[in-house]
């Protein structure tokens, strides 16, 4: 089984960013971090800590470097 990435719509960022970011969920955030949570994760050049919205899980079976959640804000 591959790791499991969440789609993350970042909060108050630029027109030109808004978008979804892919970020890796750790093994201890697999059971709490679900679609429609709050997560805070690193952003940016400076990995500066940010709010965000997961808007999707899925499974990722290539190898590629993300980021991971940092932490997920609703229990």
């Amino acid at each position: 089984m591959g790791r499991m990435t969440a789609s993350v719509i970042i909060e108050k960022t630029a027109f030109s960013f808004d978008k979804p970011y892919d970020y890796i969920v750790p093994e201890n955030l697999i059971d709490v971090c679900k679609p429609g949570c709050r997560v805070v994760v690193p952003f940016g050049k400076g990995n500066t800590k940010r709010q965000g919205l997961v808007l999707s899980i899925s499974n990722c079976d290539t190898v590629v470097e993300l980021k991971s959640v940092l932490s997920v804000a609703d229990a």
